[in-house]
């Protein structure tokens, strides 16, 4: 469970509600105030919001396990990956634990299948088998499925969803997507007609705000088998130098110290593999996040200095390769070293 997908580029869908600008000033969402006392939400300049540790943070200490608002994963891996924590058995082996209503989840104990929220079940109920719903489409109501099941167990959803809006930037869609915001909005009019009290309008920006900052989900084989929203998470900026890493425990995405990190210091992790060269690195971000990355490593001669050297010393697999998280035997040679 390596890479994070945190998508930031995007552009204006004009049949879309502008951005709240106004939020900046205000108090900040009650979201914010729920992050552990050693991290804040601070301005980073050129990259817009970033965490930022309050305190010194020693090396290896898990900084931030960030609350998951929806949980998609993907069709080929839902019986074996538990829907709550996140566990893959080996060899893609079925699960012994499936919901009985929706018999779409699986889970690994029943401990992890009492997550599964009636919410969550009846809307997956409602929508399963209908010939008239295209995979993509499904996906999306999946999605919102898992979400209102999550804001179930809120005293306040709708204005816990609210909150949690003002996290993320929203307000637009990625380039290329019109069939994407075709699909979202017939499962946002589809899951407003089964939950009353969510409109069709607050689901699609839920939708939207997902579309941008998603965070993918991998399995020990680097396979991307899902993906799932934690707007504490995606406030996290990128660095192809980076003080953080990815990875998974209890269900939540956490952030692990590679380092000790200084009190007023920003909080990074890598959006991608540390292991392309300068050019396709660049490329591989300017393409899937349309910024560009002014990181030491990524600087004119970055790849050279003694800085980037002692880092990629210090985390290289038994292969040779960069990696952040050692995960079992050394699975470099599998998949993309990019995106």
């Amino acid at each position: 469970l390596l890479e994070p997908r945190s998508i930031v580029g995007f552009v204006q869908d004009p049949a879309m509600p502008a951005v709240d600008a106004q939020n900046s000033s205000r108090e900040p969402p009650e979201v914010w105030r729920d992050l552990p006392p050693h991290l804040a939400v601070r301005n980073a300049g050129a990259a817009g919001r970033g965490l930022f540790a309050t305190t010194d943070v020693e090396a290896g200490f898990a900084a931030l396990s960030a609350p998951v608002i929806q949980i998609s994963l993907a069709r080929s891996y839902s019986s074996s990956t538990c829907r709550s924590c996140l566990q893959s058995t080996p060899d893609e082996e079925q699960l012994p634990l499936c919901c009985k209503g929706c018999e779409s989840l699986f889970f690994c104990s029943p401990a992890c299948m009492a997550s599964h929220t009636v919410q969550e079940c009846q809307i997956l109920q409602a929508t399963a088998g209908d010939k008239n719903i295209n995979k993509l489409e499904q996906g999306y109501i999946n999605s919102l499925a898992s979400m209102v099941g999550v804001l179930a167990t809120c005293d306040d959803p709708i204005g816990r969803l609210q909150q949690v809006l003002t996290l993320v930037r929203s307000g637009q869609w990625r380039r290329g997507s019109a069939r994407n915001v075709s699909a979202a909005k017939a499962a946002a009019s589809r899951v407003s007609k089964l939950v009353a009290e969510y409109d069709e309008g607050i689901l699609l920006h839920a939708l939207l705000a997902a579309e941008l900052n998603d965070i993918g989900i991998f399995n020990y084989e680097g396979d991307e088998i899902g993906k799932m929203s934690a707007p504490q998470f995606a406030i996290s900026n990128h660095s192809c130098l980076p003080n953080c890493a990815y990875t998974i425990h209890g269900g939540k995405p956490t952030l692990t110290a590679l380092r000790p990190i200084a009190a007023g210091e920003q909080l990074t992790q890598s959006y991608v593999h540390l292991n392309c060269d300068g050019s396709e690195r660049k490329a591989a971000i300017r393409d899937s996040w349309e910024f560009d990355c002014l990181c030491p490593r990524c600087r004119v001669g970055g790849d050279d200095s003694k800085q980037v050297a002692a880092f990629d010393e210090a985390h290289k697999c038994e292969c040779g390769r960069v990696v952040l998280v050692a995960v079992g035997e050394c699975q470099c040679n599998v998949g993309s070293l990019c995106l």
